[in-house]
């Protein structure tokens, strides 16, 4: 749960398995309104077999912006180029 947008208590999703056509496994996380079931923010991993959205932390303001912020993990993202 990540309490985001309007003092409401909203959800962050990972769905590591999530595909980005034409790549496999890209991953992906998704933070949905607790109020409207709606989808506020969206994030897709970039590369074949990423998982973006392994793992996901609540990880309070911050920023200092007033809103709760989050970090996510892509278990084999590579840098390499």
């Amino acid at each position: 749960m990540c309490p985001l947008f309007g003092g409401k208590v909203n959800y962050l999703i990972g769905a590591p398995f999530a595909w980005t056509w034409p790549m496999v496994f890209t991953g992906a996380a998704y933070l949905y309104s607790g109020a409207t079931g709606d989808v506020i923010y969206e994030i897709r991993g970039t590369q074949w077999d990423e998982h973006m959205g392994a793992e996901l932390a609540g990880v309070g303001d911050v920023d200092h912006n007033g809103y709760d912020d989050f970090l996510m993990a892509s278990i084999n993202w590579d840098d390499s180029g």
